[in-house]
């Protein structure tokens, strides 16, 4: 009866320490995985928009570029400014001829018209010293 009792007494301490043994696995896991879900959410919130701002800064160094905006930098803008650069000079020296044009056409007026207001002055003062001199004669011959 003593060995039963023993027996028993053993398998209740065995029993003891197997529970023990779970509970102390138990809360060890449960800790373990406290201190990832914790570890993964901190990682989570620190790398929080990392690829957005690599993305960001590649773009701003020209390394992810679409090809359709490189092209354009590259080889329409450029294409485009020369083709602007070339109007506006065809532009200036349409402009500056067609003054250059009104500018000799004005002056040409003027001289012609200087001209003429010349004639006509030569001949009202040829017309005043014709009639002095006619004056004159009649004076002479009266005399």
């Amino acid at each position: 009866m003593a060995q039963r009792y023993e027996a028993t007494e053993l398998r209740h301490q065995q029993e003891i320490e197997r529970r023990q043994v779970q509970d102390k696995a138990r809360k060890a896991e449960k800790k373990s995985a406290h201190q990832k879900i914790n570890a993964r959410s901190f990682a989570k919130n620190y790398l929080e928009g990392i690829r957005e701002e690599a993305m960001r800064e590649l773009t701003g160094l020209g390394v992810l570029v679409k090809p359709q905006s490189r092209n354009m930098e590259e080889q329409v803008l450029p294409w485009l400014l020369d083709r602007v650069t070339d109007f506006l000079k065809e532009d200036e020296a349409a402009t500056s001829g067609a003054a250059n044009i009104v500018d000799a056409g004005f002056n040409d007026a003027q001289s012609i018209h200087k001209s003429v207001i010349q004639a006509k002055y030569d001949a009202i003062q040829k017309a005043k010293n014709d009639k002095i001199e006619s004056e004159k004669q009649r004076q002479i011959r009266k005399v």
